[in-house]
């Protein structure tokens, strides 16, 4: 079974000879692009110096200067648009703000909320193992489950380390994350696009 980097190579391999084919078959007069004598441009000889005469207009657009007396009158204009008691006040140019510290959590709220965390977590476990040491502990004396457990996690696919896998695993792998069948014969595909 080829990989997919394999595919993806011989894909490129393909596509790259079939632009070699194109582009050599494409003559000068044929290498504009429509018809540059529609071109509002002072320049209508080929479409770069058309582009970058656009370009030249745009950035001269771009560099009128932004003089103080038009931000000013921006400001000026949102001065009446503030809200009282918005903590936000406009003085000339100068914005400044205030903010009210009383609305900040105590250190006597952030307890209850961390006790409102715990209590959640523990959702009502049997006292005997509502802590996570009764839990290890719990499973150091049993071992079927940690077996169990083993296994499961040794059927998942590791991303940090090598793994030997069987075909249908890796399909299903690639399958779980979105990959699809990496075997795919990619040159196949295009070349009955290509003819169609």
């Amino acid at each position: 079974m080829a990989t997919l980097n394999e595919n993806l190579k011989s894909f490129a391999a393909a596509l790259g000879n079939d632009y070699k084919a194109l582009k050599s078959s494409i003559s000068a007069t044929d290498n504009k692009i429509g018809n540059l004598a529609g071109l509002e441009t002072t320049n209508k000889g080929d479409i770069v110096t058309a582009m970058n005469e656009l370009k030249e207009s745009i950035v001269d657009v771009q560099g009128k200067a932004i003089t103080e007396e038009a931000v000013d009158v921006k400001l000026s204009a949102k001065q009446d648009k503030l809200t009282p008691g918005s903590g936000i006040t406009l003085t000339g140019n100068t914005i400044s703000a205030s903010v009210d510290l009383s609305a900040l959590a105590t250190i006597e709220s952030v307890d209850d909320k961390i006790k409102v965390a715990v209590s959640k977590l523990i959702d009502g476990a049997d006292a005997t193992l509502d802590t996570f040491k009764e839990v290890q502990d719990m499973i150091r004396s049993d071992q079927t489950v940690a077996s169990a457990l083993a296994k499961t996690v040794g059927n998942k696919v590791d991303y940090a380390n090598a793994q030997t896998l069987t075909t249908a695993q890796k399909l299903q792998a690639c399958t779980n994350i979105g990959i699809g069948d990496p075997s795919i014969d990619l040159v196949a595909i295009y070349n009955t696009a290509k003819g169609a």
